[in-house]
């Protein structure tokens, strides 16, 4: 009670979607971006959001400033040939080739971030307001809520597991559920103190390493992918997982034959939850791109390749750069088709050369250059 105080808690669905900001200029949509890694600006959609977005909304047209936090979901991801909802959605939003079934995307929203008018910044009075702001002024869907009273505190587990189990599915899934008090008071942070997620346990699938692999990051750590006998976890047939780092497999003993634990939580990727049965370890000697002798890090964390001049930190380094400038939408496979080997080699592209390439075409070629042209 101290925590939600008099004014009570709001209860939302925890959205398994994709993550989205976005802007709107005196009732105009004028931005929209996804969730970026850490250190990297999210992908600027703007141009796509627009396709699944109001842009106009007269009884908001006053507004000079609204920023809205939301999850987007496909609405009907099976019937139109995806495996599930977060996959779907994750094509669409990623392929810049056409708009495919981008009008089939929802966004939820679940926060109001900012709300600047003439008079100033907008002060709810409390969080169901400005979720009722959300719903009634702007006209967009709001994730599924309710307000707790501080009498209902004793069975807050009881309601949250009913909410979990009761939720039908019909415009997105979850996997758990929120709790955040009834107070309109934003924290600018990754993980605020004023929400707790309650998520749910996510079933674990047992199954046996057939084979390695390794990737090298652009800082030179050799990264271990495991590949395992596939499992199907919610309709997603999984076959290979990263094992963090090979600190991991030197604890666990992970090697071929080794029994381990799949889930998929969250998750785009799958994951190892853990360890059932060991098999012994074997360690890499050499770096697989560049063959340079590898060894451990300062903290007997990560296998490291030392090499400045490796093949496969150069393109990821070179891809990094360019997406931290905004050039979103090509991948290291993009570059690496290009024949790149420094960020000038980038520069110097020319059209015909690019257009020549599988998968590019003149109108792909004129998208880079000019997009490389402006970075």
């Amino acid at each position: 009670e101290t925590w939600g105080g008099a004014s009570g808690l709001v209860q939302m669905d925890k959205i398994d979607g994709v993550s989205i900001l976005v802007t709107y200029e005196n009732g105009n949509l004028s931005h929209a971006e996804l969730r970026g890694e850490e250190g990297i600006v999210g992908s600027n959609i703007t141009p796509k959001a627009k396709l699944f977005l109001p842009n106009y909304r007269e009884n908001v047209k006053d507004y000079e400033k609204i920023v809205l936090r939301g999850e987007i979901s496909f609405t009907d991801a099976v019937a139109h040939g995806y495996k599930n909802r977060r996959n779907a959605t994750s094509g669409v939003l990623h392929r810049i080739d056409d708009n495919k079934h981008t009008g089939l995307l929802m966004v939820h929203f679940y926060e109001v971030v900012d709300c600047l008018k003439n008079h100033g910044k907008e002060v709810f009075a409390t969080y169901m307001d400005s979720l009722a702001f959300i719903r009634r002024n702007m006209g967009l869907n709001v994730v599924n809520h309710a307000l707790v009273g501080t009498h209902e505190y004793a069975n807050i587990g009881p309601m949250l597991v009913g909410a979990y189990e009761n939720h039908k599915r019909e415009y997105y899934d979850i996997d758990g559920q929120v709790l955040v008090p009834n107070i309109y008071n934003r924290e600018d942070d990754k993980l605020p103190k004023g929400k707790i997620a309650f998520k749910i346990d996510c079933e674990t699938f047992e199954t046996e390493v057939t084979r390695f692999g390794i990737q090298v990051s652009r800082l030179g750590r050799l990264q271990p992918v495991v590949y395992y006998n596939p499992v199907t976890i919610n309709g997603a047939t999984c076959t290979k997982a990263t094992a963090f780092n090979y600190g991991f497999v030197e604890k666990n003993l992970l090697g071929l034959g080794s029994k381990i634990l799949i889930t998929r939580a969250e998750e785009v990727i799958p994951k190892i939850e853990g360890v059932v049965e060991s098999k012994g370890y074997v360690l890499p000697q050499h770096c697989p791109e560049c063959n340079s002798v590898v060894e451990w890090d300062v903290n007997h964390v990560h296998m490291m390749c030392n090499n400045s001049l490796c093949p496969a930190q150069a393109i990821k380094f070179i891809t990094h750069y360019f997406l931290s400038l905004g050039l979103e939408g090509y991948t290291e496979s993009s570059f690496e088709k290009l024949g790149v080997k420094t960020i000038f080699d980038v520069y110097d592209l020319k059209e015909e050369d690019i257009s020549k390439l599988d998968g590019f075409g003149v109108s792909r070629a004129k998208d880079i250059v000019a997009r490389v042209a402006a970075t």
